[in-house]
């Protein structure tokens, strides 16, 4: 039976997170202002019989259901909220996540720890960044290997018995193949 990943922190980066929760609810917030502020302005024109505590009245419409909006939008506001925020929560986790993930495997890669895979949950996003990754990772580590391994036979040809003009033309083809590997790779100027 396979393990399954149990998620031990749901704030992976608090400010970015939280940021767009907080977003998230405004707009949340200044939609519910903006209907509210629309039926006031629609209904301004109309009156409403209200009877209310054994009273009846006559009102303009938006003064007579202000408090009842008012009450309506908080009561709708704080589950609904709690609920978007939960939500949003939920999926800035799949962002998050990976942006993590890809700064502890460059600060990996800056350390010169080179070659491993980049790995995201099943349902992570940026899954197309981490291939691209993993494969420039897997082929710097390819191509460092084979200079690693042209290196370590120019060392064993330079200290072998023989004939110095065969060795010398040994170590010029080998030069040449670490040449064409690092041409592989271009340095940008600043």
């Amino acid at each position: 039976m396979s393990k399954r990943y149990k998620r031990r922190n749901f704030f992976i980066n608090k400010r970015y997170q939280g940021r767009y929760m907080f977003i998230t609810y405004m707009v949340l917030v200044c939609s519910a202002l903006i209907l509210s502020l629309l039926l006031i302005f629609l209904s301004s024109d109309s009156l409403t019989l209200v009877y209310r505590d054994n009273d009846l009245s006559i009102n303009k419409t938006p003064l007579a259901l202000f408090w009842q909006f008012a009450m309506a939008n908080w009561v709708l506001l704080i589950p609904c909220g709690l609920l978007v925020v939960l939500y949003v929560l939920f999926q800035t986790h799949r962002t998050a996540g990976p942006l993590y993930r890809f700064e502890k495997v460059l600060d990996e890669m800056n350390s010169g720890k080179i070659g491993f895979s980049v790995k995201l949950r099943e349902k992570d996003e940026a899954k197309e960044l981490a291939d691209k990754l993993t494969s420039f990772n897997k082929n710097l580590a390819t191509k460092i290997r084979a200079l690693t391994a042209t290196h370590e036979e120019i060392n064993r040809i330079i200290s072998s018995e023989g004939d110095c003009g065969e060795k010398l033309e040994r170590i010029k083809r080998l030069n040449a193949d670490a040449i064409n590997t690092l041409s592989f790779f271009s340095v940008a100027d600043e």
